[in-house]
């Protein structure tokens, strides 16, 4: 295909950029001064407010008109750069029309290359010998950049070996703690393929299972107790009756040792203690529980 080169004259730019647009601007500007002198420190006044007013009408013609001159001149220089700019995106169009129907075969073959290649490479992983094939997947080692055409498929397949002789490490190392917790670590791995989170969740539960270990014994150590409490025989208890003050004491025939259980407020049992002294018994002991 023959080369087509577009070009501009360029000696027809020069002459357009060196064009001087002509007016009056040394003349307009010297006048503009000398008229407006007299406003920079003006001061205005109720009294002077109309004749303000009429020199702001003044000015604001002569800047319309310079403005106006302004916009009419670009338009004129505009007119030829409006016609180029047509020109060549006139031109532009061609090109886009002739590229646009290759491009989009162009996408739909790279495409189907890179489906292809990310076929072969999944078939590879599915021929690769595994020791743990229940831990690996093509989606988990799978990286976007092996797409792209730099990356080769060469260096893919070091990436699935690496990815599937970490995973065999990793697995060897939960085997090797011997955990009871064993199938739950393996779930867990399979979840995130994680070795650290994994080794962190096993610190978990052996804390979880001390825990539980310490609570059934101390309530081994509990029942225990109670049961030993339970066994002891109950002591005898004799009751005794007591005599009111102006009855003669009730003096027991042999000496016996007896339990007295009472529950009652303070008064009430310094009352209690106060018949015992009344019925003659001063050889007793009063625990408090």
């Amino acid at each position: 295909m023959a080369e087509i080169r577009f070009t501009v004259d360029e000696n027809a730019l020069q002459v357009l950029s060196s064009t001087e647009i002509k007016a009056n601007f040394k003349e307009t500007k010297a006048a503009l001064e000398e008229m407006v002198a007299p406003y920079k420190n003006v001061f205005v006044t109720s009294d002077t407010l109309r004749e303000t007013k009429a020199d702001i009408a003044r000015i604001r013609k002569v800047e319309k008109s310079i403005d106006d001159y302004r916009k009419m001149v670009k338009k004129y220089v505009t007119v030829p750069l409006t016609a180029f700019e047509d020109k060549c995106k006139e031109l532009k169009a061609v090109c886009t029309d002739a590229v646009s129907a290759m491009d989009d075969q162009v996408k739909e073959i790279e495409r189907k290359q890179k489906d292809e290649k990310i076929a072969s490479m999944r078939l590879y992983f599915d021929s690769a010998e595994k020791k743990y094939p229940d831990y690996v997947s093509f989606d988990t080692v799978f990286d976007q950049q092996w797409e792209n055409k730099t990356y080769s498929v060469e260096q893919i397949q070091k990436d699935i070996l690496s990815y599937i002789a970490q995973v065999e490490r990793d697995i060897d190392i939960i085997k090797s703690l011997h955990s009871e917790d064993e199938a739950a670590l393996l779930i867990r791995y399979s979840e995130n393929s994680d070795l650290g989170d994994v080794m962190e969740y096993n610190q978990i539960l052996i804390r979880k299972k001390e825990a539980a270990s310490k609570a059934k014994l101390a309530e081994a150590e509990i029942a225990k107790a109670e049961e030993a409490k339970a066994a002891q025989p109950e002591p005898e208890i004799t009751e005794i009756p007591f005599s009111m003050p102006d009855e003669e004491p009730v003096i027991p025939t042999k000496t016996v040792q007896f339990k007295f259980i009472f529950k009652g407020t303070p008064s009430e049992i310094v009352h209690v203690e106060s018949r015992l002294i009344e019925a003659g018994i001063r050889n007793y002991r009063m625990d408090y529980i």
